[in-house]
């Protein structure tokens, strides 16, 4: 009888320690996964600032890298969010996690928000993107029709092949090679105006007016891309976030305001066609 109650007693020892162990593991891999959803915010914040710098808010180009900083190291908040309640799931006990995870959850909400204003802003600086390609290539066209202008005017003022030769070395223009220094005056200053005046209607044809079919569909590709992404990850934090006193994530809460409003438009279709 005493052998039986001893071993009971054992038994029931061995128990209680074995629950303490899982215990005790449970708090370390709960504190574990809270420290590194904790680093990977802290990285994410780090990567994106530095990728931001420096700071130009009306550049359509740092609007560009700013977004992209955000969604290329966007799954690291993401894994952040799903660990943070994964951790307090693994510690229940633990009130520091609980606080944690709630926080989290609502400033998700905040973040989802913010990732579904970077969609129109993809479209902003891409039309800005564009625009500023356009004026880019107007005054490049300007710079090099002023270099034309000095040309022709060299041209026209040259008394010889020779003094011809000695302005476009003054302007940094072509050499002439010897058969051309040869050739009869008039007969040059034709050929070489002839020629410039067909240099300078092609670089107007491919600078003037719309930028290149090649770089403007290069920045609807990176913009869309960019976009895309973040309605993903916007869904994605939408799914890890919940505002207080709810029961349901925000991505849940949009789902059931969709279900709502498309049953209420079929009701009043069907009421429609009742009255007809």
């Amino acid at each position: 009888m005493n052998d039986s109650i001893a071993t009971i007693a054992q038994e029931t020892h061995e128990e209680e320690a074995r629950r303490e162990v899982r215990a005790s593991e449970r708090i370390r891999v709960g504190r574990l996964l809270g420290l590194i959803a904790g680093a990977l915010l802290a990285l994410f914040v780090v990567l994106v600032v530095a990728d931001s710098l420096p700071v130009r808010l009306m550049d359509p180009a740092w609007q560009l890298r700013f977004s992209g900083a955000l969604i290329r190291n966007g799954l690291m908040p993401v894994l952040a969010i799903v660990m943070v309640p994964l951790a307090a799931v693994i510690d229940p006990s633990s009130g520091a996690l609980t606080r944690y995870r709630n926080r989290l959850r609502r400033w998700s909400i905040l973040v989802a928000l913010g990732y579904v204003l970077l969609i129109p802003l993809q479209g902003y600086a891409v039309w800005k993107g564009v625009g500023q390609l356009r004026t880019t290539q107007a005054s490049q066209f300007d710079r090099a029709s002023q270099k034309f202008d000095q040309l022709r005017q060299a041209i026209r003022s040259a008394d010889s092949a020779a003094d011809l030769q000695r302005r476009f070395q003054a302007l940094r223009g072509p050499n002439l090679p010897q058969a051309s220094l040869s050739q009869p005056l008039p007969a040059l200053r034709k050929r070489l105006l002839d020629g410039l005046e067909g240099a300078e209607n092609r670089l107007r044809n491919s600078l003037v007016g719309r930028p290149s079919a090649e770089n403007v569909e290069t920045m609807i590709m990176q913009g869309s891309r960019l976009a895309l992404s973040a309605l993903i990850l916007a869904f994605a934090f939408a799914a890890g976030s919940q505002r207080r006193r709810s029961r349901v994530s925000l991505l849940e809460e949009w789902r059931q305001g969709w279900s709502k409003r498309a049953r209420r438009r079929w009701n009043r279709n069907q009421a429609n066609r009742l009255r007809r």
